[in-house]
């Protein structure tokens, strides 16, 4: 079941306000935990399940990546920091991030990925299993283009079920 969403976001700040309406509603601002100016938290936000995950392109240098949070009975709570490997300085991690309905897949897009062309662009698929989060995947153009030609990793997005 997919969840609507409204999202407000003070991305320079590193603060993300989110409510999500379905059975129950949520109502929650958060920072990043190790939150700094320009870190982009929040540029991109999706709910799935009792999760969400917030992207952070501006992070650690723009490596960047995404915070995932759990709607507990405490509210929500951070449960992962998740940064693709071989992540670096400019890789822009979490320009935009999808979670599916069950909240247990999420896609991260890189807009200048490092593993293949630079600046090509990827997107890097995690998924929940019982011992956390673990990176599953890396889509990333065969002949990718480099100086951002392709920008691969502009945008991820999808829907339940497929």
């Amino acid at each position: 079941m997919l969840r609507t969403v409204a999202a407000t976001v003070l991305v320079s700040l590193g603060t993300a306000h989110a409510a999500a309406q379905c059975q129950f509603a949520w109502i929650s601002s958060h920072l990043a935990p190790d939150a700094e100016a320009g870190d982009q938290f929040g540029r991109a936000v999706s709910i799935g399940g009792d999760r969400v995950v917030a992207s952070a392109w501006g992070r650690a240098g723009t490596t960047g990546g995404a915070y995932v949070y759990l709607n507990t009975a405490r509210g929500l709570v951070l449960e992962a920091t998740l940064v693709p490997s071989g992540a670096a300085p400019g890789s822009m991690c979490g320009t935009s991030a999808y979670m599916n309905a069950d909240g247990d897949l999420i896609g991260i897009a890189s807009l200048g990925d490092t593993a293949g062309s630079p600046g090509a662009g990827s997107v890097t698929i995690f998924r929940r299993t019982e011992d956390g989060w673990t990176e599953e995947a890396r889509l990333v153009a065969p002949n990718g283009a480099a100086g951002g030609g392709d920008r691969k990793g502009f945008g991820a997005g999808g829907r339940a079920g497929r």
